[in-house]
Parts: structure tokens; sequence; C-alpha cells
């Protein structure tokens, strides 16, 4: 694309399969930190569970949108390898951590505004730089901004019948998200949800929530940063609410070896191992369905959902286990999928 700027269908379907690669990768590291902290039903848990959740509506409405404009979401080719930079270009690298201060620092960094909220001479990198795209977008809401500008002007020249074909196809698409309805079936559809993907992660023109009155994604994790919670009025960086209790330690937050791939640390053949591949089996098995799911049957991205629940039980075996070559530490989920299709 010339400058990155969408100028056909095909390269509408292009940025809207890179925004589906996006969302879908930081999935894994969002749900290593959410499981990593022991007491679920403390505060800090749930604000991540609530992200998690979050990020795989996003991915659903990436989906959406490039199933309307006649494109077929890859799911599975788009699964990264663990750390990751997105298509191997980026200055963030990705990992999967455990809940702690380096997780937050990276995933601010991932969710991190252009402006707001920045502290003086902190560099801005946001989850958009890691797409191959170079300095060419800065913030999510730029990378989104293309997109839509490239979609009003596709409409403009083409017709909508031309750019959302068969109606969006909405048959094929995912049609709510809990209690939200997530199909597109036309540009202004597409806008409104697209809108509310970049706003829940940054937050609104005017502050650190989105447009529901919700504390955006990146000021989530800033709270979490500093220890405080950002009252109604708050400004960003400066959140004057009541004190946040921050799980830290072994005794709140299971020790996991971060980036722990099975062949680095894993004994063949022990109970270990059988946990790990039982773990990524399950998690090929979650992957694949959502890829037959937004390839035309989304009953299907219903039940890949549905499995993540599983997927936790089968984490938590993992991180109740020790690592005998590495002292203090416990295994984790690797999120290896298996070499072949399931």
């Amino acid at each position: 694309m010339d400058d990155c700027e969408v100028r056909t269908l095909a390269d509408l379907r292009d940025v809207l399969q890179a925004a589906v690669e996006l969302e879908l990768a930081t999935i894994p590291p969002y749900l290593c930190a959410w499981w990593t902290v022991r007491d679920r039903t403390c505060e800090v848990a749930l604000m991540l569970q609530d992200v998690a959740i979050a990020e795989m509506r996003h991915l659903a409405i990436a989906a959406n949108t490039l199933i309307a404009v006649g494109g077929t979401p890859e799911i599975r080719a788009a699964f990264p390898a663990y750390p990751t930079h997105i298509r191997n270009v980026g200055t963030v690298e990705v990992s999967l951590l455990p809940f702690g201060r380096r997780f937050l620092e990276q995933s601010r960094r991932i969710e991190r505004p252009e402006t707001k909220g920045a502290e003086p001479g902190t560099p801005t990198t946001s989850r958009v730089r890691l797409l191959a795209m170079g300095d060419r977008f800065s913030t999510i809401g730029a990378f989104y901004r293309c997109v839509l500008e490239g979609l009003d002007r596709l409409v403009v020249e083409l017709g909508e019948p031309a750019v959302f074909p068969d109606g969006g196809r909405i048959e094929r698409q995912l049609g709510y998200f809990g209690a939200q309805r997530i199909d597109v079936a036309c540009r202004a559809r597409a806008r409104a949800l697209l809108d509310d993907v970049v706003d829940e992660g940054e937050g609104d023109d005017c502050g650190v929530r989105d447009r529901y009155g919700a504390l955006a994604h990146f000021y989530t994790f800033d709270q979490m940063c500093r220890g405080r919670r950002y009252g109604p009025e708050d400004k960003a960086g400066r959140p004057c609410g009541d004190e946040l209790a921050v799980p830290e330690g072994e005794e709140q937050v299971a020790p996991m070896l971060p980036n722990a791939t099975q062949l680095l640390y894993l004994p063949p053949r022990s109970a270990l191992w059988d946990d790990s591949v039982a773990f990524n089996d399950l998690l090929t098995d979650v992957v694949d369905t959502l890829d037959a799911g937004f390839k035309g049957d989304p009953a299907k991205v219903q039940a890949a959902f549905g499995l993540m629940l599983q997927l936790r039980e089968a984490a938590d075996r993992l991180l109740a286990r020790p690592l005998p070559d590495h002292p203090g530490q416990v295994a984790g989920p690797t999120f290896e999928l298996s070499c072949a299709p399931r």
C-alpha cells in the first residue's frame, strides 16, 4: 500500500487482517497475567479478566468487519509464537509474563495513546507499531483512522453494496458477544464498532474513559502501576482516587517462568510435559475452532469461547508445578499450537 493508504478492496481486507492479528496477539499475555494472580476474586484479577475478554470482543469485531467487506479472517495463520514482534517488526517485544511490574510496563507500552497519559520523555509505542507498519502509525487510533478513511473512500468510489457484498454476509458473522450485538452490515456499523475498539483501549478524546464511562485499558494498567484508582474526574497520569491493592510476591502471584517453551525446560514424558502438551492441544482446538467459525460457521466461534474455561483449568495445573531446573519458579502456559491443524 502506498503510504499505508487504503485504495482498493484488497488493501482494506489486508489492513483488517492486520487488525485481527494485533487484537489476537494481546490475548495470551493478558490471560497469563490474569491466571497468575492467585486470588481470582481480587479487584486486579477481575480487571485483568475484563481486559482479556474485551480483547476477545475486539478480535471478533475486526473479524466480522473483514467478513463484511468480502474477506476471510485467518486466525490460525495469525497466531504468534511468543515472545513476538508481530510480523517480525517493532520495538516492543510481547512476552508471556506473570502479573507484576514487567507485565504492566509491557501492557502500557502496548496500549499507550500517543499523548494522553504519556510522561515527559516517554517514547510512544503502541500495539500498532507491532504490525510491520514501522513509523507510519504511532497509535491504535491512527491505525484505525486509516482503516475508516479507506472504508469511506471506497464506499464513495464503489458504492456501499460493492464494499459490503450481500449485505455484509452477516450470516457468516458472530452476531453477539455477550449482550452486545457486533455484526457488521454497512459502513455505519463498521465505524461505530471500530470506534468503540479504539476508545476502549486508549480512552476517548476527552480523558481516560471510553464513551460509556468505563476506564480505558491503558489507564486500567496505569492505575495498577501507580497503586491508585482513577476517579471520575481525574486527568491522564494523575489518578487521585482510593489506593488500589496490587498483588505482589509469591504468596499473591504465581512465579511463572516467562516465555518458557516446552523444549527449553520440560523433561520429555514427565507429568509436567504431559500437562503442557494437554494445554497446547486444547489451545489448538480453540484456535482451529475459531478459525473455522470465522470462515463461515459462527456457532463454532461461540463454542471456542466456551472452551476458555477449560483452558484456564489446564493453565492452573501448570502453574501449580515447580520447575526443577528453575528454583523458585513454576511452569506456565506456553501458547504453542500443534504443528498441523487438528
